[in-house]
């Protein structure tokens, strides 16, 4: 092809490199970014990226979180593009491409 098409992003509100950086620069994580096992928004950036490798947070779907940003949108969005790329590539998904040793 001549002018390939390709597109890389995510489809969580933030992505963890956004958190990183908020570490680095000692500020909070903005509220609806993040969501615990508990259903609470978080913006307590070095607990986030410590619960996040423990899988007791996680980043918000586009949208943010709840009914009133339309995060369920942004949650049916990122369904789609894991059940498609994964159909398309025959390969992992979900936590076993999470990129992350949760046993250290």
């Amino acid at each position: 092809d001549e002018f390939p098409f390709i597109i890389d992003c995510a489809t969580s509100i933030n992505q963890r490199g956004k958190i990183e950086k908020y570490a680095r620069d000692g500020v909070d994580t903005p509220k609806g970014a993040v969501i615990d096992v508990e259903g609470i928004e978080r913006t307590d950036t070095e607990g986030i990226l410590r619960d996040m490798v423990l899988g007791k947070c996680a980043l918000t779907p586009l949208g943010g979180a709840g009914e009133a940003t339309a995060g369920y949108k942004g949650y049916g969005w990122a369904t789609v593009v894991e059940l498609l790329c994964t159909a398309f590539q025959s390969g992992p998904f979900g936590e076993d491409i999470c990129g992350l040793d949760r046993d250290t």
